[in-house]
């Protein structure tokens, strides 16, 4: 059973206020709304516009910031998963011919390159939420985890080796950036400091 199969009852107790999640929606779709008004009919790029709301509510759910759409972090986060879908392509030559994987292609070190991006921001969030982590007061699913861990540890669950803070990262991860960036961190031997 995968991390994120056993922790989702927890967090899902702890952290899914549905009037939470709802509130969300709504003002993210009211800043989307916003800006198609702001376009006076001129042509928008739906994709974009829709990407943007996607990762400004995911942002709101997995970190508590009040991100807007041209976000700084959040059109980074569009502009890097973007570049990493890309550099993923069709695939990599070590895909086809295992051994190639050894070798330094330059799709490779660019791949390499934005995840350790993605895989260091994630790192930081964690590190700010540790800061200031309180258990009596969770702001999103990173301090959901967070009290998960906790309790884990306080209770000596079973589950302690399951929830590190490389779990941790890779489970918001998975929330936040895609499945595939967690899983090529694990491989690639990332952990958070």
């Amino acid at each position: 059973m995968e991390t994120s199969q056993k922790i989702e009852p927890f967090c899902n107790k702890k952290f899914c206020d549905w009037k939470k999640l709802e509130s969300i929606v709504h003002e993210v779709t009211e800043l989307i709304g916003k800006r198609i008004d702001e376009q006076h009919g001129k042509p928008i790029d739906p994709k974009q516009v829709v990407c943007l709301g996607i990762y400004t509510m995911l942002g709101r759910l997995c970190f508590a910031h009040k991100y807007e759409l041209d976000d700084p972090r959040i059109t980074w986060f569009v502009r890097l998963s973007r570049e990493t879908l890309e550099a993923l392509g069709v695939g990599m030559p070590a895909d086809f011919f295992p051994v190639l994987r050894f070798l330094p292609t330059p799709g490779i070190r660019k791949l390499k390159q934005l995840l350790e991006e993605s895989f260091n921001f994630l790192c930081d969030e964690l590190k700010l939420h540790r800061e200031s982590f309180d258990p009596c007061n969770i702001r999103d699913i990173f301090d959901s985890l967070l009290l998960a861990q906790k309790e884990t540890i306080d209770e000596s669950s079973d589950l302690v080796d399951s929830l590190t803070d490389t779990h941790l990262v890779g489970t918001v991860g998975d929330i936040f950036g895609g499945k595939y960036q967690s899983n090529t961190w694990v491989r690639a031997g990332k952990v958070p400091e």
